[in-house]
């Protein structure tokens, strides 16, 4: 496989992967968020 192709195939999965990434720590901050609010105050 030539370097070229890896970088390009690299450049298009860079956007993909960044989406994903802040799309779970999204996720992650809402499920925070909720399990926060269902716990019961100290």
């Amino acid at each position: 496989m030539d370097s070229s192709v890896q970088i390009e195939m690299a450049k298009q999965l860079i956007p993909v992967v960044v989406t994903a990434g802040s799309a779970v720590i999204q996720i992650g901050k809402d499920g925070l968020r909720t399990r926060l609010k269902a716990m019961p105050p100290h």
